[in-house]
């Protein structure tokens, strides 16, 4: 036997126990901390039986336990939390933040150009129709009629393909500048976020919410601006040529301003809903896939089936009333 790296005992077993020195008290005290132990864990294990006798498997649970559910990996998990009310100009800044402030005013520039000319030459077609019925007639040239048309409609087109380029790069930025954000941070975390974070949540994260930023938020985001202009530049065209609309516009929008009100609200909240309603979805096919195996051995297959059938339910039924609001 060693201590301090010299030898302080020899011999064989039996000699060793009869000297009672060094080597039976070392024996003595081994054997007091594993029965120690080992009632502590018989404690510990009789406790989680009775609690595991209390658990029941209900196939008709609220559906609203599925979303906030701990993910069954216990107290350290987290409920995700979903925001609430309008959106908040901190993030739109940030949104256009990660795009580029620069590339943001040009976008906005070349698009208000582009309507400008596409409004100039509605108004110069609607002259040019009036100035043939006339009675005077046309005071000029064909040539020079059509040559300005032209010139207009060349200046819509080209300053519609560089507001184009200009939202391409944008994607660009946002979402790679987004990205590599979301990985530093991710790679920085300390172990409690990975403890009381389910993997689904980041999986969610990285797939759903990416997705949003480089294909749904630019699609929404250049429609809104194409829509908001051409209704400018039509309402300002038709004033223009009768004013009596101006009478008509005031109530129209008034009505308009209400319902979009209540129409974003709800909106903003589906889409909420339907990004936080997927993250279970990866979390227990992450799972299912980790522990294949097991479920095979306990032929537990249809639980597992029924429970991810009623999470993707449960995410449809935001999913759909989303996609018909829209």
């Amino acid at each position: 036997m060693l201590e301090n790296g010299n030898i302080i005992e020899s011999g064989t077993y039996s000699d060793l126990i009869k000297e009672n020195n060094h080597f039976s008290k070392f024996l003595s005290n081994a054997f007091v901390n594993d029965e120690a132990v080992n009632k502590i864990e018989g404690n510990e294990t009789e406790e989680k039986i009775n609690n595991s006798t209390k658990l029941t498997y209900n196939e008709d649970d609220d559906e609203e336990d599925i979303l906030h559910e701990t993910e069954k990996s216990g107290k350290l998990i987290e409920i995700e939390k979903i925001e609430t009310g309008n959106l908040k100009f901190k993030t739109v800044r940030e949104y256009f933040k990660s795009t580029s402030f620069l590339l943001t005013f040009l976008f906005f520039v070349c698009y208000i150009l582009m309507n400008v000319f596409y409004a100039l030459s509605s108004f110069w077609l609607t002259q040019w129709t009036n100035a043939n019925v006339s009675e005077s007639g046309d005071t000029m040239t064909k040539t020079f009629r059509i040559l300005a048309y032209g010139l207009l409609g060349t200046g819509q087109h080209f300053f519609s393909f560089i507001s184009e380029l200009i939202a391409v790069k944008m994607i660009m930025n946002s979402s790679r500048s987004l990205h590599q954000n979301m990985l530093k941070s991710l790679m920085h975390s300390t172990m409690q976020f990975f403890e009381s974070t389910p993997i689904g949540r980041i999986l969610n994260r990285f797939s759903k919410d990416l997705n949003s930023v480089e294909f749904i938020i630019p699609v929404f985001f250049k429609d809104f601006f194409y829509c908001l202009f051409d209704l400018i530049t039509a309402s300002v065209v038709i004033s223009i040529s009768t004013p009596l609309f101006l009478t008509v516009l005031a109530p129209i929008a008034i009505v308009y301003f209400f319902i979009q009100r209540y129409y974003v609200s709800s909106s903003s909240k589906l889409k909420r809903l339907d990004s936080a309603s997927k993250s279970p979805i990866f979390s227990h096919f992450g799972e299912t896939l980790n522990g294949i195996s097991t479920i095979k051995a306990y032929k537990a297959q249809h639980r597992f089936i029924n429970a991810i059938e009623k999470k993707i339910d449960y995410n449809n039924s935001f999913f759909y009333p989303s996609m018909v609001s829209n």
